[in-house]
C-alpha cells in the first residue's frame, strides 16, 4: 500500500506539471496568435482601396506591445522599402492614425510614379524603437485624384484659424461654394470634433460640433474638405481652449527665437522658418508694446492705437491696432510658445520667444574653387535663404527667413549644359535661359543676369549659390542663398 501511495503521489505531481506545461505551451501559442512581441496590423484589411475622390479619409490601426510606448506609421510603394521609409506619422502611443485623402494625393505626388487618376499599391507598417519587436506589412490599392480640367472650383468662407470656447459644447457653421463633389475629414484627437454632413455636391455648408473641453490646455483639429479633382482640397483648422490657466506666467518682454510656418505657393507647400530681433512686451493692464509675430493673418492696420492681449483656457488673444490674433499657448519661466493650425497641415505655425535676445547671425559663404564640370545637370532648388541686416536706429539688427521645398515639386529648377548655356525655370514664370561662366579663381559663377559665389560645400549631388546687394537708399545689405539638390 505504502509502494502504491508513492506511486498515486508521483502521477498526480507528474499529472500537474503536464497540466502546467501545457498551459505555458499553450499560452505561448496565445500569445503568438495575439501577436505579443509583434505589433498586429488590424484595419484596413490586406488589399483595402482608398479612392482619394470619393473617401475623405482611411483609419489605419494596430494592436498593443507590453512595453512600447510610442509607434511610428510609416508608407512606402513598395515592400522592401516600407520598414525604414521616411515617409511617416509619429503617433506615439495611439494605436490608430487617420490618413486623409489629401495626404495620400501629396504623398502618392511626390513619392511614387503613379498617375493622377491611375491605382498603384502601396504598403504599410507600423514600427517602434526595440528593433526586437516584429512588425508585419499590409497593401492597399490607392486611387489617385484625377487631373483637374480647370473648370472646378471650391471654396469655404473659413480658411483660417476657428476657435470654440472651452465649455459649454458648441457648433460653428462653414459655408461652401463649389460646382463639384466633395467629403470632409476631420482629424481631432478622441475626436472631440466632429462635421456633418460629411458629403456633398455643389453648394452647401457643414456644420462643425466640438465637446466640452476638460483639459487645462487647449486643442487642435484639421477640417479638410476634399474635392474630386488633385489641388481641389481646402484646409481649416480649428482650435478649442482649455479650461483655464494663469496669465501672470505671460508678463514680461519676450525676445523671438523662431517662427515657423507651412505655408503654400502656388499651389505648392513649403516650410518657412523665420529669425530675427523683434520682441515685446506684454503688460499687467492687458496692454503690450513691440510686435507680435503674426502667422496667416494679413497686417492692415486700422489707424488706433488699441494694443491688448488677454489669456484664457490655453488661448492667447491679442489685438494690434485692429488686426486680432489667437493662439494656443505654453508658456514658462523662460519661453513661450504660440501655435496655430494643425502640426504637419499646411496653414501650421509656431513662434517660439526667449526671455533673452537671440543672437541672429548673417550668413556667410566660402567660395568653391574646384572644377565647372561638377556644375552640369539638371538641379532643383530644395532650399533659399534671405538675409537682411539693417540700421535700426544705429542698431544693426538682421533678419533671416529660410524656405525649405520639397523636391518633388520642383518650384525652381536649373538646367547647367556643358556647352556654356542654362536654362531656368520658376514656378508662374517664364523660362530663362542664356549663357553661364565660372570664375575658378573667385569662385563666381554669372548666370540669369547675376553674379553668384558658389559655396565651397557644393558637391556632386548639392550646389549652393550665394549673393549679396548693398542697398544704399535703405542702409541695409541683402543676402541670398540657393540650395540646389540634383535631380
Amino acid at each position: 500500500m505504502k509502494d502504491l501511495s508513492i506511486f498515486r503521489k508521483v502521477a498526480i505531481l507528474t499529472a500537474v506539471v503536464g497540466l502546467v506545461m501545457w498551459s505555458c505551451n499553450d499560452k505561448e501559442k496565445d500569445d503568438d496568435k495575439n501577436g505579443k512581441g509583434e505589433i498586429g496590423l488590424l484595419a484596413p484589411n490586406n488589399n483595402a482601396t482608398f479612392v482619394l475622390a470619393t473617401t475623405p479619409s482611411m483609419e489605419f490601426s494596430w494592436s498593443k506591445v507590453e512595453g512600447v510606448a510610442e509607434y511610428t506609421i510609416r508608407f512606402a510603394p513598395s515592400e522592401a522599402a516600407v520598414a525604414n521609409s521616411e515617409v511617416k506619422a509619429n503617433v506615439g502611443d495611439k494605436l490608430s492614425y487617420t490618413l486623409t485623402a489629401a495626404q495620400a494625393e501629396t504623398w502618392m505626388k511626390d513619392h511614387t510614379d503613379v498617375e493622377p487618376g491611375k491605382s498603384g499599391d502601396i504598403y504599410w507598417t507600423v514600427t517602434c524603437a526595440d528593433p526586437s519587436v516584429k512588425t508585419q506589412t499590409r497593401k492597399i490599392v490607392v486611387t489617385r485624384f484625377p487631373a483637374a480640367t480647370g473648370n472646378e472650383f471650391l471654396n469655404v468662407t473659413s480658411t483660417g484659424n476657428i476657435t470654440f470656447a472651452a465649455t459649454p459644447a458648441g457648433t460653428q457653421t462653414v459655408t461652401i461654394e463649389a460646382n463639384v463633389a466633395w467629403t470632409i475629414a476631420v482629424q481631432s484627437t478622441g475626436g472631440w470634433l466632429t462635421a456633418a454632413p460629411t458629403s456633398g455636391n455643389g453648394n452647401g455648408s457643414i456644420t462643425l460640433t466640438a465637446q466640452t473641453n476638460t483639459e487645462e490646455q487647449a486643442r487642435s483639429a484639421t477640417v479638410t474638405i476634399n474635392g474630386p479633382v488633385a489641388g481641389l482640397t481646402r484646409t481649416i483648422s480649428v482650435t478649442q481652449a482649455g479650461k483655464g490657466g494663469d496669465p501672470t506666467s505671460l508678463l514680461g518682454t519676450w525676445y523671438v527665437k523662431k517662427i515657423e510656418r507651412i505655408m503654400q505657393f502656388e499651389g505648392v507647400t513649403f516650410t518657412s522658418e523665420e529669425m530675427n530681433p523683434t520682441s515685446f512686451t506684454l503688460l499687467n493692464d492687458g496692454t503690450f508694446t513691440g510686435r507680435i509675430c503674426y502667422m496667416f493673418t494679413s497686417v492692415e492696420y486700422d489707424g488706433s492705437n488699441d494694443m491688448t492681449w488677454e489669456y484664457e483656457g490655453g488661448l492667447f488673444t491679442f489685438n494690434d491696432r485692429g488686426e486680432v490674433g489667437t493662439y494656443r499657448v505654453v508658456a514658462t519661466a523662460s519661453e513661450l510658445v504660440f501655435e496655430v493650425g494643425a502640426a504637419g497641415e499646411f496653414g501650421y505655425g509656431k513662434a517660439t520667444y526667449t526671455k533673452t535676445p537671440n543672437a541672429v547671425s548673417f550668413p556667410t559663404i566660402t567660395p568653391y574653387t574646384g572644377s565647372a564640370n561638377m556644375f552640369h545637370g539638371e538641379w532643383i532648388c530644395t532650399k533659399i535663404e534671405f538675409a537682411i541686416e539693417f540700421d535700426n536706429v544705429g542698431v544693426r539688427e538682421t533678419w533671416v527667413e529660410t524656405r525649405s521645398y520639397n523636391k518633388a515639386d520642383e518650384v525652381y529648377y536649373l538646367t547647367v549644359n556643358a556647352n556654356g548655356t542654362y536654362t531656368m525655370v520658376s514656378i508662374g514664370e517664364a523660362p530663362n535661359s542664356g549663357p553661364w561662366t565660372f570664375n575658378s579663381a573667385t569662385g563666381i559663377m554669372s548666370v540669369a543676369g547675376n553674379d553668384w559665389t558658389v559655396d565651397a560645400a557644393s558637391n556632386a549631388t548639392t550646389l549652393i549659390f550665394g549673393a549679396f546687394w548693398e542697398n544704399e537708399e535703405y542702409d541695409e545689405i541683402e543676402f541670398q542663398r540657393l540650395t540646389f539638390t540634383k535631380k
